[in-house]
């Protein structure tokens, strides 16, 4: 794992998702809640994504959701862009 703290963070909150929706079962358009998964160390914002919304995300090794207004251009792209959140790409090295 990067010495980074914003990797970390990321990873951390990224793990914590994966467990979370391992975990669940419900209909595929209920609203769940899940953690921005942004490099802000202090981000303790919520995203309500359906399972299948949040498992298409991890579809993308380098996908992570994130909040709109989360994203860090310097290191990531923005893939797409929703209602209740948005999708980023970390660039290679990032």
């Amino acid at each position: 794992m990067s010495s980074d703290p914003r990797v970390q963070h990321e990873s951390v909150y990224r793990a914590a998702n994966e467990s979370i929706q391992r975990s669940r079962y419900s209909p595929a358009d209920a609203l769940l809640g899940f953690l921005c998964e942004c490099s802000d160390l202090d981000c303790a914002t919520d995203l309500e994504l359906t399972l299948g919304e949040y498992r298409t995300v991890r579809l993308g090794d380098r996908h992570f959701a994130v909040a709109a207004g989360h994203e860090q251009v310097a290191i990531e792209s923005v893939v797409d862009e929703f209602d209740r959140y948005t999708v980023v790409a970390k660039r290679a090295g990032a």
